[in-house]
């Protein structure tokens, strides 16, 4: 009898185990049901809300191209400016051109001259260039001598030795000075003569003045004239 009992209270055990068991199982399956159930509510809930919202923008996105306006509804009022002939559009660009170009300064006249005083000007800066005054041709340069036949071949043969005069200096015979520091004092030339005749040598104040065809020398040793020699003569 202990025996049965034993077996009686085993069989209850496992069928307790069994319904245990499957109970389990139910509550488990039924949980991942509601997870499932809730997931794709959830999915459908986000989906419905994402085009609602984005119903109105597709709306007023078509509703931003316009469409083609038939002939009638184009006919509305426009600028003054634009509603002129596209003729005229060279003619009111010159006239912009007109107004912005600056209007001339009038000139101011002088009362009772008839000079004209012209507008002003900024200052004009130009380069200074010297002025070098022409250099003057001294007029005693030339061949002199004593009288006009001492000019002649046959006068240089018996001594007479005419001078001839640049205007670097003056040589007759062996008498050779040299000019510097010359200058223009009236009709004359003043200048320092260094002169030499190869055994002395002497500086002298010269004054030199032309008289038509006549040379007058000056110096501390005296005054001489002499008379310009023609080319025939020499």
């Amino acid at each position: 009898m202990a025996v049965g009992i034993d077996q009686t209270l085993a069989e209850a055990g496992a069928a307790s185990t069994s319904a245990h068991d499957s109970s389990g199982g139910s509550r488990s399956w039924l949980v991942l049901v509601l997870m499932l159930a809730a997931g794709w509510g959830a999915l459908f809930s986000y989906s419905a809300v994402f085009l609602a919202e984005d119903v109105p923008l597709r709306s007023a996105a078509q509703r931003a191209i316009p469409e083609a306006l038939p002939d009638e509804a184009v006919a509305f009022p426009l600028p003054p400016e634009l509603m002129r002939p596209a003729a005229p559009a060279a003619g009111r660009q010159a006239e912009m051109r007109a107004a912005e170009t600056p209007a001339p300064v009038p000139r101011l006249e002088l009362a009772g001259t008839n000079a004209a005083v012209a507008p002003e000007t900024g200052p004009t800066q130009t380069a200074a260039v010297p002025s070098t005054p022409p250099v003057e041709r001294p007029d005693y340069i030339g061949t002199w001598g004593p009288n006009e036949a001492a000019c002649g071949v046959r006068s240089r043969r018996r001594g007479y030795l005419p001078a001839t005069i640049t205007a670097e200096g003056a040589r007759a015979g062996r008498v050779s000075c040299s000019f510097h520091d010359r200058t223009r004092s009236g009709s004359a030339w003043v200048m320092a003569a260094d002169c030499t005749d190869r055994t002395r040598r002497w500086t002298s104040q010269v004054r030199l003045r032309v008289e038509g065809d006549r040379l007058v020398w000056s110096s501390a040793r005296g005054t001489s004239s002499y008379q310009r020699c023609s080319r025939r003569a020499g």
